[in-house]
């Protein structure tokens, strides 16, 4: 859990190794995309440095790697970026974070998602699940609607919200599509307004949780729109 005034402290070490140029552009690529997502949410100029050191670093590898894969590649670069979560992650940069990564994400999914979806995530979802027919469902943060669409399948009456509204955009042209009776809402998930009280048999927050802002009152609030167990 992330206290108040902790940082975020991120890690580039690049050292001599036996890692095939091929993995290790893959692996710092990563890094990279990540650290550009943090400067779009907290503009930093010695992360802009590490970012620039880095492009000239890679593009130098990449030219390496069409004259041998297997050789060793000697890097040296290693940096420090303390970024005050409380200042740097609001509920309105989460959303245009999201909003600007939508269609990249959406464009490697398929109907059942990306393969960690596919494959490790939602068969565990739908074992818990059970039988889901005729059952309201909230999908709280539904991204592009994937698993709305899969529950909608299996007979479920899927309502999916999301910060980005982007996201929602892609969600509502599919539905458009190919009509499921599906409704999303753009919102976040610690201010349900749009939803009534007890309105859900089930509420679902795939690989969510993690990224919301203000955790304590999204459950409050998913609690709320959950309906109560009979006694």
């Amino acid at each position: 859990m992330v206290r108040k005034n902790q940082a975020v402290h991120l890690y580039i070490m690049r050292r001599k190794t036996q890692t095939s140029p091929r993995r290790l552009l893959a692996v710092e690529n990563v890094l990279c995309s990540q650290m550009q997502k943090l400067q779009r949410l907290s503009p930093n100029p010695r992360l802009s440095g590490i970012l620039k050191q880095a492009s000239v670093a890679t593009h130098k590898d990449m030219q390496k790697k069409h004259t041998s894969l297997d050789n060793e590649v000697k890097l040296s670069m290693s940096a420090t970026i303390n970024i005050p979560l409380r200042k740097a992650v609001t509920e309105k940069r989460t959303a245009q974070a999201w909003d600007e990564l939508a269609d990249r994400l959406s464009s490697h999914y398929t109907v059942r998602g990306d393969r960690n979806r596919q494959y490790v995530v939602d068969p565990a979802i739908f074992r818990i699940m059970g039988s889901v027919e005729g059952s309201s469902i909230l999908d709280a943060g539904c991204g592009n609607g994937y698993l709305c669409r899969l529950l909608a399948k299996r007979g479920a009456k899927p309502v999916g919200v999301d910060i980005s509204k982007r996201f929602i955009e892609i969600a509502k042209q599919k539905e458009a599509r190919t009509p499921l009776g599906i409704t999303y809402h753009v919102g976040s998930l610690s201010n349900l307004s749009m939803l009534q009280d007890e309105a859900f048999d089930l509420v679902i927050s795939n690989l969510v949780l993690m990224d919301v802002r203000h955790l304590a009152r999204a459950v409050k609030d998913l609690q709320r729109v959950l309906k109560k167990k009979e006694s």
